[in-house]
């Protein structure tokens, strides 16, 4: 089974409270969250990949292209794509899920903006499942089951 987890893009992505030399030279983060999961996949077997559209620059609309053509880098459509969202990246992460879900793949969304609005995959067809609070132990679980 082939996983893809994926961090949106963070447009706007600026602290006000901060000033704005520090804004500039923060940089990107990476993605933690999707990051333990990842591992946490992989060390039960599972084929795991991390999709950083922040880092890579990738907007939405380049996703399709990226993950499922042809002569994509991954080599592979996924089966299951999980997006990390946060409340700033929330029309993004549904872009994301909408392409994903359009191409064959089952779409499970987390992270803080789920935490908050834990109903998506009822509000929205794009959103086959919701993970809220740590991942881990839950997209585990969530992936066995889909695997039997």
């Amino acid at each position: 089974m082939r996983i893809v987890l994926i961090r949106p893009p963070e447009r706007n992505d600026i602290n006000t409270r901060l000033p704005e030399k520090i804004n500039r030279a923060k940089g990107i983060l990476p993605p933690l969250g999707i990051a333990y999961i990842a591992s946490y996949l992989r060390k039960h077997g599972y084929d795991v990949s991390i999709l950083d559209c922040e880092a890579l620059n990738l907007t939405a609309d380049d996703i399709k292209e990226h993950l499922f053509s042809l002569g994509n880098s991954l080599n592979w459509q996924p089966f299951i794509v999980g997006i990390t969202c946060m409340t700033s990246n929330f029309p993004q992460a549904l872009k994301i899920a909408a392409i994903a879900k359009y191409c064959g793949a089952i779409t499970v969304m987390g992270g803080p903006h789920v935490v908050a609005y834990p109903d998506l995959d009822y509000m929205y067809s794009c959103v086959d499942y919701t993970i809220v609070g740590e991942g881990e132990d839950q997209m585990l679980a969530l992936v066995r089951y889909l695997d039997n």
